[in-house]
């Protein structure tokens, strides 16, 4: 007899979650046990952590995140470089101007005639 492979689909209920459950569970051979575990509850989400699970819907198998589910979502180092990214013009343009007050603030005031 065949061993049971196990399917996890983390949910969060919406639209493009359900129709994903729909997908495995219409193309999940007959000894798979498919679960579909509700992301708004702390133990699952805690379990989808361990996996590294970073978007939802996502796929496990056997207790591994399928591929095609691995890497996704926010990656905080490239969320804090983008920020950085589009901040750095602001801050670059407020340094010049500080400098300026700085040189500014020795020099006496020119008095027009």
């Amino acid at each position: 007899m065949k061993a049971r492979r196990k399917i996890d689909v983390f949910s969060a209920g919406c639209p493009a979650c359900r129709e994903a459950v729909a997908l495995v569970k219409k193309t999940a051979c007959p000894s798979c046990d498919v679960e579909v575990l509700d992301m708004s509850q702390d133990d699952v989400a805690a379990k989808a952590k361990e996996y590294g699970v970073r978007s939802v819907p996502a796929v496990a198998i056997d207790g591994k995140l399928a591929d095609c589910c691995a890497g996704r979502g926010p990656d905080h180092r490239t969320a804090l470089d983008r920020a950085e990214d589009k901040l750095r013009p602001q801050l670059v343009k407020s340094a010049e101007v500080r400098q300026r007050s700085r040189r500014d603030i020795g020099q006496p005031r020119q008095r027009s005639q």
